[in-house]
C-alpha cells in the first residue's frame, strides 16, 4: 500500500544492524520475504536489495519470483521513492525480460504521471533505454497530447530528451515531426524546452 515508511520498524532496525555488523552475507532472498517494499524505500535497505538482486537475478528461483511479485504490488510507490527508484532501475538494468515486463505492465497507464515526478522520471528514462520498439511506442502513445507539457516540465523534459537520444529511429522521427517542429519558436525561448 501507500503507507509511509516507519524508520523504527523492527524489521528495518534488524536489517540495518545485520548490514552494519557485516552479517549481510548471511541474509538471503528468503529473509526479505514480506518486506520488499519496506526495504526498497529505506536508504540502507535500498542499497542492500539492489546488491542482493544483482547477485541473484540471473538464476531463476521461487524466492526471486516472490521478491519481484512483492515489488510489483507496490511498484508505483517504490518508483516514486527517493531510494526505491534505484531498486526499480537496478531490476531494469540487470533483470531478465520477464522482470522488466512485469514492472512495465505496472507503469502502463501512469507514464505521464511518472514522467513529471522527480524520481519517477528516472524510472521512465530507464524503461526507454531497455524496452523494445513496440514497448517504447506504448510510452509515446501515453505521452501523446502531453509532449509539450512534458517538455515544459522540469522532470518531464528529461524523459523527452531520453526518447530523442535513445528511442528507436522510426519512433523518434514521427515523434519529432508531430510535436516538436510545430512548436519550435516557443521551445527555443523556454528554460527546459531549449
Amino acid at each position: 500500500g501507500n503507507q509511509s515508511l516507519d524508520p523504527k520498524s523492527p524489521y528495518l532496525i534488524k536489517l540495518r544492524k545485520c548490514i552494519k555488523d557485516k552479517e549481510e552475507e548471511d541474509l538471503t532472498l528468503e529473509d526479505l520475504k514480506g518486506h520488499a517494499s519496506e526495504i526498497s524505500r529505506d536508504q540502507v535497505g535500498s542499497r542492500f536489495i539492489q546488491k542482493i538482486y544483482e547477485a541473484n537475478c540471473k538464476v531463476s528461483s521461487d524466492s526471486l519470483g516472490d521478491l519481484i511479485n512483492e515489488i510489483k504490488e507496490d511498484s508505483l510507490n517504490i518508483m516514486k521513492d527517493v531510494f526505491g527508484n534505484y531498486v526499480i532501475q537496478k531490476i531494469l538494468q540487470f533483470g531478465p525480460e520477464e522482470h522488466i515486463q512485469t514492472l512495465f505492465n505496472e507503469i502502463k497507464g501512469h507514464i505521464l504521471e511518472m514522467s513529471k515526478h522527480i524520481y519517477g522520471c528516472r524510472v521512465v528514462q530507464r524503461f526507454i533505454e531497455v524496452l523494445n520498439q513496440a514497448d517504447q511506442a506504448t510510452i509515446l502513445s501515453e505521452l501523446e497530447g502531453s509532449v509539450m507539457e512534458c517538455i515544459y516540465d522540469q522532470y518531464g523534459n528529461h524523459v523527452i530528451q531520453k526518447i530523442l537520444k535513445e528511442g528507436h529511429s522510426d519512433t523518434k522521427v514521427d515523434f519529432i515531426q508531430s510535436h516538436i517542429e510545430a512548436n519550435i519558436a516557443p521551445l527555443c525561448m523556454h528554460i527546459y524546452g531549449c
